[in-house]
């Protein structure tokens, strides 16, 4: 799934709804959400449900504990 340069940024409205794809999504298993400026709490939410479940993030291993998504 791509969604890099999809102005995610701060809008926690848009940030929620790819949070309710990527939990409600049976077979995705990379999400692309680079260049999104997404601010911390967001990244957070979005890699906990990713890791939860085996959805690869482009650019956020499983090992990172931080992330640059400017």
């Amino acid at each position: 799934l791509d969604l890099s340069r999809a102005s995610l940024g701060a809008e926690k409205c848009k940030v929620k709804l790819v949070a309710e794809l990527l939990a409600g999504s049976p077979s995705l298993t990379v999400a692309d959400l680079r260049y999104n400026k997404l601010g911390i709490e967001s990244a957070i939410l979005l890699a906990k449900i990713a890791k939860k479940k085996g959805i690869s993030l482009c650019g956020i291993t499983s090992e990172q504990t931080q992330a640059n998504f400017n």
